[in-house]
């Protein structure tokens, strides 16, 4: 998907859900080494870590063009209306115009010596994107906007545990035909789990790990018990 984006010069959004422990931070986590081969810029943040929804827009723009310093030199370049209005902050502002060619990807290249200064497409992984939950949404439907800006080179990726969150909280987003791909990872079955924890014991470095350390019945029990 990201490569694609990549590959085609285009923005666009994918949802990635699934129960905890079904390996979705660890792709992500490949995603990012993937993409750091191709030199493509990777903005990563574990929304669990900002204590607001709305300190996201400036955790991006900090990893982007390299800096508290760089963000707000690139604020204070946008319109007063822009750096003034009620009902959007500046930082969405300054996210919509380094995020797309028109609106300044590549003239913002004297702000910060961030690689999102050039024209390339940059890939934004939000993990735990159910922190970024509030009464009226206004956070989720302002990121997932960015891809589907005109000229946008941002691919927007989000990862949380519930399902149905861009069906059941963002209903606008299908309406407004911003709906992102969804990418399910399901749990694992009693039997992939036995494989799982039989793989790990025998890697142990000691000899008949699976018998000494705990027997096969028990192991098809918590097996069983976890996938239940």
């Amino acid at each position: 998907f990201a490569e694609g984006c990549v590959e085609r010069g285009r923005g666009a959004s994918m949802y990635v859900a699934g129960p905890p422990g079904t390996g979705k931070s660890l792709a992500m986590m490949r995603l990012q080494e993937r993409m750091g081969v191709e030199k493509v810029q990777v903005a990563y943040c574990n929304c669990m870590s900002v204590n607001d929804s709305k300190d996201i827009y400036m955790h991006l723009l900090k990893v982007l063009v390299g800096g508290e310093a760089a963000a707000q030199a690139l604020i204070a370049s946008l319109p007063s209306s822009s750096r003034t209005s009620i009902s959007t902050p500046p930082e969405v502002f300054a996210l919509q115009k380094l995020l797309t060619r028109a609106n300044g990807g590549a003239a913002s290249g004297s702000v910060g010596k961030g690689k999102a200064a050039g024209q390339g497409m940059i890939v934004m992984i939000l993990d735990e994107m159910d922190a970024l939950i509030t009464r009226e949404q206004a956070v989720l439907y302002q990121l997932f906007e960015l891809p589907e800006l005109k000229h946008s080179r941002a691919v927007l990726i989000g990862v949380a545990n519930s399902i149905d969150l861009t069906i059941r909280l963002l209903p606008r987003l299908q309406a407004c035909g911003w709906e992102p791909l969804m990418i399910t990872f399901p749990a694992y079955s009693a039997v992939e789990l036995e494989q799982l924890l039989t793989q790990r014991l025998t890697s142990l470095p000691f000899k008949d790990a699976l018998a000494t350390v705990v027997g096969r019945g028990a192991l098809q029990l918590c097996a069983k018990r976890v996938a239940a």
